[in-house]
């Protein structure tokens, strides 16, 4: 959602009843489908509803969108093709990688057609884009993600990406959360809290990061009394 508007992002990953009476898989990603993009007022109805077709973008999570003017933004890990390698395609084969890039759609609510910007920020391969909570929905400036050297902040007004390497765990980095350092603290200053899994360990740590000095040494690294393998996501609440 954008403070304007309610955004429905489908994507080209089919059910079909018969397959599956048949012993088939049930989802099975449709090559010859685009991902469509449904885009409708918040305050209004079904029937200001438009469709936009978005032929080889396959998104799977979004950093955050914004509205601006006629135009909605919406940025997310975007794959050129099926982004979950365990569903086969239609006619049963297995695709390989698809890799992720944080990208921005932007689509242009004052045009006739179904026309979808696709802009990647540069070099922001990887996956589980957040943001801070408080800045949901509206124009920000700061996102993060996991890498496959370790975790990123991109900083959308100067395109520059930060990354804190983590060598020893490579791609081990999870889905990162922005705390921040007070209720009244600007966009960015705060924390990221970001589990690692150390595989040829069977270790986990959690990482605290200062998020506006991303690349620099960890504020603390917790050592985990158990193994926490790769999870999905997660929030910050405030005690």
């Amino acid at each position: 959602m954008t403070r304007e508007h309610v955004i429905f992002p489908i994507m080209p990953l089919t059910v079909d009843l018969r397959r599956v009476q048949a012993g088939g898989d049930f989802y099975a990603y449709d090559e010859s489908l685009p991902s469509m993009w449904g885009i409708m007022p918040r305050s209004g109805s079904v029937k200001d509803l438009r469709w936009f077709k978005a032929p080889g973008v396959f998104s799977g999570h979004i950093m955050n969108a914004y509205t601006e003017g006629p135009k909605v933004h919406v940025d997310a890990s975007i794959s050129p093709g099926n982004g979950f390698r365990f569903i086969r395609t239609t006619d049963g084969r297995e695709t390989g990688p698809s890799i992720a890039t944080v990208s921005r759609l932007t689509f242009h609510l004052d045009s006739n057609d179904d026309r979808v910007d696709l802009a990647p920020f540069p070099e922001a391969t990887g996956e589980m884009p957040k943001c801070d909570d408080r800045f949901q929905m509206r124009r920000y400036r700061y996102g993060y993600m996991k890498t496959r050297d370790g975790i990123a902040r991109l900083d959308w007004d100067t395109g520059v990406r930060t990354v804190h390497a983590i060598p020893e765990a490579p791609g081990g980095a999870q889905e990162p959360v922005f705390v921040p350092r007070g209720p009244e603290a600007r966009e960015g200053e705060g924390w990221l809290l970001c589990l690692v899994t150390f595989g040829t360990q069977n270790l986990a740590e959690l990482f605290v990061l200062d998020a506006m000095n991303v690349a620099g040494p960890p504020i603390a690294r917790v050592k985990l009394p158990f193994n926490q393998p790769a999870a999905f996501h997660g929030c910050f609440v405030a005690a």
